[in-house]
Order: C-alpha cells, then structure tokens, then sequence
C-alpha cells in the first residue's frame, strides 16, 4: 500500500486547489492508497463548521467529513495556522490531530508520496 500525504495549503474558497486536491484524495482512496491529509495556513478554514461559501461555490467542509468513509486514516491540522485563526476543536467539522513544526516534518519523512494543493 502506497503512503500518500496529501498537504492543503489555501482558503477553500480562493482557487481551485482545494476541490482538485479532494478529487486526487478520493482517487488515492478508490485505489486503497494510505490516505492521510495535513492543513496549513488558510487550508484550516476548509474544515471549519458553519461555514457561508460563495453561493456558486459547493462547502468543502461537508466533504472533509466524509473522508473518513472513503478510507482517509488521519487528517492533521498545523498547531499554529489554527491558533493563528483563533480555532479550537469545538470550531472544527471533522477530529484532527494538531501538529508542530517538527511533527510535520516527521509526517512528511513518513510517507512514499507527498502531494500539495
């Protein structure tokens, strides 16, 4: 089984990186990859509850929800993108495991592919 890391980097909403990035997880996952996701800076937004995305725009927190039932084992948040947001567990749609600086680097060590979006 391939070890993938999928990192998200941007606001859900400003680009297309982040729909793209759900499309190649649920990819990974349909070809039983080791899925895990990691979330930096703006990218904690995507996992926020109660979001109000632009009405041409689907919420992607809904999906992050759902990735646990296509087989993604983990997602991590970096520790000081959701301090820096003014973010706790109560604000967030989906369980993460927040990291640090040194986790992140030891989560990337750890897997055989690396995506970013």
């Amino acid at each position: 089984m391939i070890s993938t890391l999928f990192i998200f980097t941007d606001n859900p909403y400003t680009s297309r990186k982040s729909a793209d990035g759900l499309e190649a997880v649920m990819a990974a996952c349909a070809m039983e990859f080791e899925v895990k996701l990691l979330l930096l800076h703006d990218a904690v937004w995507s996992i926020k509850t109660s979001q109000r995305p632009p009405s041409a725009i689907k919420p992607g927190f809904k999906t992050f929800a759902a990735l646990g039932d296509f087989g993604v084992e983990q997602i991590y948040a970096y520790q000081h993108s959701l301090i820096g947001r003014g973010l706790v567990a109560e604000d967030l749609s989906v369980g993460v495991q927040e990291c640090n600086r040194d986790e992140i680097a030891s989560l990337i060590a750890r897997h055989e592919r690396v995506l970013v979006f």
